[in-house]
């Protein structure tokens, strides 16, 4: 085919190609959409930044405007010769600066539809709209990888931060990789993020020497470092105590109230539901319920909220624990291990005498001394 480029538009094609996401909208609609991050220099997208952001304020009606759309959204995976579906024809609609959380059993399809709606994967089937653009099976990897830097952020439950580099320099990560901030711009924004989430003396520790509520908040300041419309949550508090829990949930309601940041949350724990605006149950890859939740009910949740994670700061709470041991009902009961309970200890484990834990406790290898002298190296035992 023909091109209808003379050679020097040609050349400048090649020498300087268009961002993928500003191809797909268009550069007004573009630079529209990053007006919260453009820098002040008004030339670099040839507008005022200013100007653009009240123009945005006087279109942005958060009750109709819908950042999120799913639409006979089908995924099947191929086992072998064989199809497993895992989404079956959903139908979705988010709005922006709601709070979503999604509810269902192992396999019913709730990762799956966060990871295609983080463009982590792909829809068989349907149609998928993220901010105005259209998802669907053939779109470009490199439009979605442009998506996912300008327009998602990320938590998961696993943390996945970058073990060889400290808080600070996890959460600079993203913006380094947008590159549309000076370096002096990117330490300032990174330290003022950990500052905001509780962390301004942890810059220089590294992920090993942060608590798992700790690494949690790093992981929500690297998500929301490049101004994102959404927040895809997937276990967010999986792995917490429930102190650590309320410390991250403050900052997550926080960030959808104050910063009108869309957030939806995978979660098994039915408690955390009322922070939502909506729950959507799954079931065998379908949408079996969407609930709404009384805005009554929503604020006395947060409220209290709020109340305990200030008793968490002032050192008020009593009960902090030392280990992980999930959400305690009042049923639960400890035992005392080598009391004069049921519970027996070996002989070779009298190191443990007078030790108190419950059913979901975690320790590690180097607490027990058979597993010692099977796992833990001599010059590390202790």
């Amino acid at each position: 085919m023909a091109s209808h480029f003379t050679p020097t538009e040609e050349r400048k094609e090649h020498t300087t190609p268009p961002d993928a996401f500003a191809l797909q909208i268009g550069s007004d609609r573009f630079a529209q959409s990053r007006f919260q991050e453009a820098p002040s220099d008004p030339g670099l997208y040839g507008y005022d930044p200013e100007e653009a952001q009240k123009e945005e304020e006087s279109k942005y009606n958060p009750q109709t405007e819908e950042v999120i759309k799913l639409v006979n959204v089908h995924k099947t995976y191929l086992l072998g010769l064989e199809g497993v579906p895992a989404l079956r024809g959903v139908n979705l609609s988010i709005k922006a600066g709601e709070f979503i959380t999604i509810l269902g059993t192992s396999g019913g399809g709730k990762t799956t539809m966060l990871n295609i709606i983080g463009t982590i994967d792909k829809p068989s089937k349907g149609d998928v709209y993220i901010c105005g653009l259209r998802i669907k099976y053939s779109t470009k990897d490199q439009l979605l990888a442009s998506i996912r830097l300008n327009k998602l952020g990320f938590v998961f439950q696993t943390f996945n931060l970058i073990g060889s580099l400290t808080a600070l320099e996890n959460v600079e990560l993203p913006m380094q990789l947008r590159g549309k901030l000076s370096r002096d711009q990117v330490r300032k924004r990174a330290v003022a993020l950990l500052e905001e989430v509780g962390l301004g003396s942890r810059l220089d520790h590294f992920p090993n020497q942060l608590s798992g509520g700790e690494q949690q908040r790093v992981t929500i300041a690297r998500a929301i470092s490049n101004n994102p419309s959404i927040l895809l949550l997937d276990e967010p508090t999986g792995d917490l105590d429930t102190r650590s829990t309320d410390i991250v949930m403050k900052i997550l309601v926080d960030l959808c109230q104050q910063k009108k940041i869309t957030m939806i949350m995978v979660t098994h724990d039915v408690s955390l539901k009322s922070f939502a605006n909506r729950v959507v149950r799954m079931a065998d890859g379908k949408i079996a319920k969407i609930e709404e939740i009384d805005p009554s009910i929503r604020d006395d949740m947060i409220k209290h909220l709020s109340d305990r994670v200030d008793l968490i700061h002032k050192g008020e709470v009593k009960d902090t624990l030392a280990i992980r041991e999930g959400i305690s009902g009042q049923d639960d009961v400890k035992q005392t291990i080598g009391g004069h309970g049921k519970v027996t200890i070996p002989v070779n484990f009298t190191d443990l005498q007078g030790i108190e834990t419950s059913k979901t406790s975690v320790r590690k290898p180097s607490d027990y001394p058979v597993l010692r002298e099977r796992f833990v190296s001599p010059s590390r035992r202790y």
